[in-house]
């Protein structure tokens, strides 16, 4: 059950008659949508990853030779394969077209603007002290990694596409597979899961609390809305906060 009363599935209503039929209604609000089992969540991922490889090995043979640029380029695919499979199989499971779907997971209110101010406030000190304890415990991001996040491309795509994307998928498809057992396993399970997917150690560490913030977001508000805000606001922190080390000529 979701904060506010609502209900996790589409209620359905009665038509009075000769019999009582039951309909169900179009969803008409985000916490409304029926879900996907978990594999949908996984066979998304799973093409988004061919794709940026298959992205990332064209622009190689183009460019004649594997780069950073060739692998940002690759990694831009990710998030716009998890936002259209997103939509694609939520659209489908709820009988909605995908402009339908999109309005709903863009939900945004006046009052959003409160979330994404108490992430930077919060969530993002909280990240950095994981990021150095990891740190002085000699797990560190690798440098091909930190190579390619701090690539202008990868940065611009964090506060653009990646929240829209990422979102659709973590706090879309994956929370909604795990909601039917509740917050106390979808919150944690989809924290876990949208922070494993990261794949380096220490970037999966580091971006743990703010993954387990956002499930919590999405659970405490209902909507997706919210959870972009936050991911685009936090991203985009990160990305002139790594212009100015670079510009400084600090460490990444």
């Amino acid at each position: 059950m979701e904060p506010g009363g609502a209900g996790d599935g589409p209620k359905t209503g009665e038509a009075s008659g000769c019999g009582v039929s039951r309909v169900t209604p179009r969803p008409a609000r985000w916490r409304e949508l029926a879900w996907p089992d978990l594999w949908a969540a996984a066979g998304v991922m799973l093409a988004g990853q061919v794709t940026a490889y298959v992205v990332a090995l064209v622009v190689s043979r183009v460019l004649g030779g594997f780069s950073h640029t060739a692998a940002a380029l690759g990694n831009l695919a990710l998030p716009v394969v998890l936002a259209l499979g997103g939509l694609r199989l939520i659209s489908r499971a709820n009988g909605l077209r995908w402009r339908e779907t999109a309005a709903l997971a863009l939900d945004f209110r006046t009052g959003d603007w409160v979330y994404p101010v108490l992430y930077l406030l919060i969530v993002l000190p909280a990240s950095f002290a994981v990021a150095v304890l990891i740190e002085r415990l000699g797990l560190t991001v690798g440098e091909v990694h930190k190579a390619l996040l701090t690539h202008p491309v990868t940065m611009v795509a964090g506060f653009t596409l990646v929240p829209l994307g990422e979102e659709l998928w973590g706090r879309g498809l994956v929370y909604g597979a795990l909601r039917r057992w509740g917050p106390w396993v979808a919150v944690p399970g989809t924290a876990v899961l949208t922070a494993v997917v990261h794949l380096d150690p220490a970037q999966v560490l580091a971006t743990l609390p703010g993954m387990f913030a956002l499930s919590w977001l999405r659970w405490r508000t209902g909507r997706l809305a919210p959870c972009v805000a936050a991911h685009a606001a936090n991203n985009f922190t990160l990305a002139v906060l790594l212009s100015l080390a670079l510009r400084l000529g600090l460490s990444a």
